[in-house]
């Protein structure tokens, strides 16, 4: 983003962030349905949340700390986490490691301490992992998926992890 803005620009954008999009709702449930850290996705039983009763339950379980979403909605984020942890490469990765990994290191041109995140890290051996991604997308394959790539720019984000973990002697695969 600082790319794209001026400094001023990005500074007031981190010091004043978005609020939340029920797309980021829904990808930060499935982060913690398949990574098993994150916001709990609570059903609020109510398929409109027009009414009082309704809105009461939604201002519950967002002042808890969870993420309200709609009976269909909820079904559907299970169904798409299961999905995920049941498809055979994932399966493989996910039956062990890391999630939400944070890694540092300091940038040997520049002086700049750079950080990752990574989402999970499958550790092959003490020098060696396999870093995992998770990204939802609207596009319903893997060549539609390629606009959610260079829309928001994932592949940026795949190189700039592997370089940190590059930094830290640590070799990667990222899928």
């Amino acid at each position: 983003r600082l790319l794209e803005v001026t400094p001023h620009r990005w500074q007031w954008e981190r010091d004043n962030p978005r609020p939340s999009t029920s797309a980021m709702e829904w990808g930060t449930a499935l982060h913690t349905l398949v990574l098993g850290v994150g916001m709990t996705p609570v059903d609020t039983g109510f398929e409109l949340w027009n009414t009082k009763e309704a809105k009461a339950k939604v201002a519950e379980v967002r002042t808890k700390g969870g993420i309200p979403f709609k009976p269909k909605d909820f079904e559907a984020i299970h169904a798409a986490a299961e999905r995920l942890r049941t498809h055979p490469e994932a399966a493989r990765l996910l039956i062990a490691g890391e999630p939400e990994l944070s890694a540092w290191a300091r940038d040997p041109d520049t002086g700049i301490m750079l950080r990752a995140r990574a989402d999970w890290v499958h550790w092959i051996d003490e020098r060696t992992a396999v870093i995992g991604d998770v990204k939802k997308s609207a596009e319903p394959g893997p060549a539609e998926f390629m606009w959610s790539v260079d829309s928001y720019g994932y592949h940026r984000q795949q190189a700039f992890y592997q370089r940190v973990f590059e930094l830290l002697g640590i070799r990667t695969a990222f899928v």
